[in-house]
């Protein structure tokens, strides 16, 4: 049975694939006749446009042309002009050239399954007057980078004209080879199609104008972030955030914050988020749960190891593949429940081998959302604890800070002590102090001292809540306070907030 199912699983992995036809795209597509004999099958979006129906009503292209006394040759040429325009893959089959990564040759840009994936999530919103908002979680090496490049050039290619667009990435280099592409596909690109010419844009080497079509595209990183255009952006592309960290002249979340704010939500607008998991608690991990909770206006989309075709290793007799599965350890037996394939199983080993670090292999090439950020580090508690406590959390009731005459002091607890909500604030409280019934030793506030800079340690200070032990139950941390500070200044906040929770004991 496990035989069986994997030659299932290899069949839809190595689908016959046709970009000319559109034969088992991942696109929802419709079959459209063009003669007796042959059919293609073309996006749903575009089959339901009045001219294509009139095809329909017809029967076939080529009745079509007969009953509009029109050449075949005509109409096959206007539906060719249509599906380029309408139909990415069409498009990037036939009129764009990428370089192969192995062999380093040039050839038509066939989408792998991954990128039919990601490019069914951009299409979506697309073309029914939605802003496409999209955030990437990847494994490594399938071409999302390339997909997302030439996907856009694509838009100001065809579908608007003085459509500006930015790739930022963690280094300028980087941001510079995604927009390698761009050129590439430029240079080859047939001109009875479409014309491109690239030029750099005001002197600038880091900005270039598309001439026929007026747009620039600009690059740029979080070490540099002067270079990007301030304004009209109205494509992102925003590679490897999750390594975006702070520099003296700007924090990589102020950034990226700070671009997505630039765009305008407008039909044909798209900002993107890819990267592969660099941690929790940063900016793509906060963005990446939220588009995970419908949170934000971000469309997740994750890419496991195992869809993509080239993590696979041939087994040479059935021997040997039955072999291999009597040594399936209970992680692969996971692996294997999720949808990889046996080949895919013998190559993970293999390579797990050669990397000789679990959660490295695990970061590089995760099999789900949740084992890609719970690796980024050599984690203490189970990755199944930490996701079972997360389904519990809440937002903070109250966000904001306290305020008193003084920072320090006397009159830093005086009577003008009070809570201020501040949507910016960095003091979070799930509950107010009880004013009314008095518990003997209630509440306890404890701080762990930080550091001023940023680069330092945080100062965390949590207020616990031990009232129900008194009912049989357990204690609740109802409020944490995080920041950087002078320590002389920030020891004095935690005797604020122990003073604001009915002087509280203070550890």
């Amino acid at each position: 049975n496990i035989i069986a199912e994997n030659k299932l699983r290899n069949e839809h992995l190595f689908a016959k694939y046709d970009p000319l036809t559109g034969e088992n795209s991942l696109l929802p597509r419709k079959p459209l006749i063009l003669s007796k004999g042959y059919t293609i099958y073309i996006p749903i979006y575009l089959y339901d446009t009045d001219g294509i129906q009139k095809v329909v009503a017809a029967g076939s292209l080529e009745e079509y042309a007969r009953q509009m006394q029109l050449p075949f040759r005509d109409l096959l040429d206007w539906l060719n002009c249509l599906r380029i325009k309408f139909d990415f893959e069409f498009w990037a089959a036939t009129c764009v050239k990428i370089k192969d990564k192995i062999t380093g040759k040039e050839m038509p840009f066939v989408l792998r399954q991954p990128q039919q994936k990601l490019l069914t999530i951009l299409t979506e919103d697309l073309f029914s007057g939605k802003p496409v908002r999209v955030i990437v979680l990847k494994a490594r090496q399938w071409g999302g980078s390339t997909l997302i490049d030439l996907w856009e050039a694509w838009i100001q290619t065809f579908h608007r004209e003085n459509w500006n667009s930015v790739i930022v990435a963690h280094q300028k280099d980087a941001a510079r080879n995604i927009r390698s592409m761009y050129q590439l596909m430029a240079s080859r690109h047939p001109n009875e199609i479409q014309e491109i010419t690239l030029k750099n844009f005001e002197g600038s080497q880091s900005n270039k104008v598309l001439v026929e079509r007026g747009c620039v595209i600009s690059i740029g990183s979080v070490r540099n972030p002067e270079s990007l255009r301030s304004s009209d952006i109205k494509l992102v592309h925003a590679s490897e955030v999750g390594l975006w960290g702070d520099n003296a002249k700007i924090k990589g979340d102020d950034l990226a914050q700070a671009i997505i704010a630039s765009v305008p939500n407008v039909p044909f607008s798209a900002i993107i988020l890819e990267s592969t998991a660099k941690g929790i608690g940063n900016y793509f991990h906060r963005t990446w749960r939220g588009a995970e909770e419908k949170k934000n206006d971000f469309k997740p989309c994750f890419v496991a190891w195992f869809e993509i075709d080239m993590y696979w290793s041939k087994f040479y007799s059935e021997e040997e593949m039955r072999d291999f599965i009597s040594t399936l350890s209970p992680e692969e037996w996971d692996r294997w429940d999720l949808g990889a394939t046996l080949e895919g199983l013998k190559w993970y080993r293999s390579e797990l081998r050669i990397m000789q670090s679990e959660y490295r292999m695990k970061q590089e090439f995760p099999s789900t959302p949740q084992e890609a950020f719970a690796t980024t580090g050599r984690y203490v508690h189970s990755v199944a604890d930490v996701d079972f406590l997360r389904k519990g959390c809440k937002e903070p009731t109250y966000v904001g800070s306290l305020v008193a005459t003084g920072q320090h002091g006397r009159t830093a607890i005086d009577s003008s002590l009070r809570f201020v909500p501040d949507a910016n604030g960095s003091l979070y409280l799930w509950a107010m102090p009880d004013k009314d019934r008095k518990v003997l030793h209630r509440y306890v506030v404890s701080m762990d001292m930080g550091g001023r800079s940023d680069s330092a340690d945080w100062s965390v200070i949590s207020v616990i809540d031990r009232y129900m032990l008194t009912k049989g139950g357990v204690e609740e941390c109802i409020g944490t306070w995080r920041f950087h500070l002078d320590q002389d200044l920030a020891v004095w906040r935690a005797v604020q907030l122990a003073h604001f929770f009915n002087n509280a004991l203070l550890v």
